[in-house]
């Protein structure tokens, strides 16, 4: 077994988002990483918590902290 790099979220009560395997040698870039919010992220909280007000944290990397992703 190899390792591979994937994208995902994990919510404070354990529950986890899809992941997005990350194709060898591909580099994540702001757009790519919206996209990855818009189309897997968001919707999953949406699914699991619904109205329920949540805390969205990220870590200082350069593609979560793109002006593009944060608006």
């Amino acid at each position: 077994a190899g390792i591979c790099d994937c994208l995902g979220a994990v919510a404070s009560n354990g529950k986890k988002s899809p992941l997005l395997r990350i194709p060898d040698g591909f580099k994540i870039n702001k757009i790519v990483y919206l996209d990855f919010l818009q189309t897997k992220v968001f919707p999953w909280i949406q699914e699991e918590f619904g109205g329920v007000p949540v805390c969205f944290l990220q870590d200082g990397a350069s593609t979560h902290t793109a002006k593009i992703v944060q608006d």
